[in-house]
């Protein structure tokens, strides 16, 4: 099973069995004010079970996906929220999308910024992803800025269900993380 661990996180495969800490961060509609088409609408707890199957589905189908962000002195080790590698096919590309979601009691302690930087680098290391993005609702300062922080820069808009978003991305260059000057696409 997959296990990926920061100074003070532990990502991991969601499983049946976190449906419940999972329904209550997607029951917050501040916390999905930003996610999919953008409805600031909390989650039922059926959308929140059809979410989690989801999830689990895509272990298999891209031998990735969203993982439970977990730590040790918040919400009694169950999860706090997602952080992980999600696929996308925009304008006829497949990219790669370093995500992340928390739910608000875990906003401004740098959890996002943490898991997303280890997601960021399992992604480029371990998976061989020469090129991944973040695709942030322009409103969205949070991810903005831990998009930056995890070395992403903005490349252009993009369209997804039905919104104009921006898409941050980074490249894998000689070792090292490159991001791209504005306007420059990159190649995945």
């Amino acid at each position: 099973m997959f296990r990926l661990e920061t100074s003070r996180l532990t990502l991991r495969e969601f499983t049946t069995g976190d449906l419940g800490a999972l329904a209550a961060i997607l029951a917050e509609p501040e916390v999905m004010r930003y996610v999919g088409s953008g409805e600031a609408r909390g989650r039922t707890r059926e959308e929140a079970d059809a979410t989690l199957r989801e999830v689990l589905a895509e272990y298999d189908r891209w031998g990735y996906g969203l993982w439970a962000v977990t730590s040790a002195t918040e919400n009694r080790g169950r999860p706090i929220g997602w952080c992980g590698l999600i696929e996308w096919d925009l304008e006829d590309r497949t990219e790669v999308e370093v995500a992340y979601l928390l739910g608000r009691p875990y906003w401004g302690k740098g959890y996002a910024t943490e898991a997303a930087t280890a997601v960021r680098d399992y992604g480029i290391g371990p998976v061989g992803r020469r090129r991944l993005v973040s695709l942030v609702y322009p409103e969205n300062t949070a991810s903005l800025r831990v998009a930056g922080k995890i070395g992403m820069r903005y490349e252009r808009e993009a369209t997804l269900y039905g919104r104009t978003l921006w898409l941050h991305s980074l490249r894998a260059q000689d070792g090292a993380l490159v991001a791209p000057p504005p306007g420059a696409l990159g190649s995945a």
